[in-house]
């Protein structure tokens, strides 16, 4: 969407895309002010621009929201700048993209991750989550804190599932070298359910029963665990 705007706030160009998405005839738009086609929130921000555009800044990524003539609302993000002669502020130039959908998704994806990010953290079971190669923790809720006893998340993830366990499981075996197996056999099928014998960071042992699941966070394979 490119659109000028004069000093008297009346536009003196929009191109056709401008006109197609906003829906407003040329005889329209000579009787229209560019405050008119903004969301009523926006325009004390718009004319602050519009105020340092006259006296020759430049912006870059502005985002504003401009109103259809059907009421319509459609997020943009544009570029502008001034075209001024000899010091005499002539008209502005911008160039906006619709992002309506893209905010739209944003948003979405920003509701979805506060609530599981809520799920996460008000579940009274002690969810965590760990990457390879090291297999260290990388975060747990509340209740993992609280289970195993630590200060806080932060120093949770700085052990790993060896590390809250007794040296060794009831059936002999290393917690080290059994805790890798369980953790292979989770990645090789997808989950691994099972019984174990963990610890506090304290040394103070607890019977637990463990699921593993395979997850893909950020492009990386690793696992939850419950």
């Amino acid at each position: 969407l490119i659109q000028s705007v004069k000093p008297d706030g009346s536009f003196d160009y929009v191109n056709n895309k401008w006109k197609d998405l906003l829906g407003y005839s040329d005889k329209e738009i000579k009787n229209l002010k560019f405050t008119d086609i903004l969301r009523k929130d926006m325009v004390p921000h718009c004319m602050n621009i519009f105020k340092k555009l006259a006296e020759g800044e430049k912006f870059q990524g502005v985002k504003t929201v401009f109103l259809a003539k059907n009421g319509k609302e459609i997020i943009v993000s544009g570029d502008l700048n001034a075209n001024i002669i000899n010091g005499k502020f002539i008209a502005t130039r911008g160039i906006f993209s619709d992002i309506t959908e893209k905010k739209k998704d944003e948003n979405a994806l920003k509701e979805s991750e506060e609530k599981f990010k809520t799920l996460f953290e008000s579940s009274r079971d002690a969810i965590m989550t760990l990457f390879p190669p090291s297999w260290k923790f990388t975060s747990g809720n509340l209740s993992t804190v609280k289970l195993f006893n630590t200060k806080d998340e932060k120093e949770f993830i700085s052990l790993g599932p060896w590390q809250v366990s007794p040296k060794y499981q009831t059936d002999g075996k290393l917690s080290a070298d059994k805790a890798k197996e369980m953790i292979m056999s989770a990645m090789k099928k997808g989950s691994n359910f099972f019984e174990w014998t963990h610890c506090t960071k304290q040394g103070k042992p607890f019977s637990a029963t463990v699921l593993l699941t395979r997850i893909k966070l950020g492009g990386q394979m690793g696992l939850q665990a419950t």
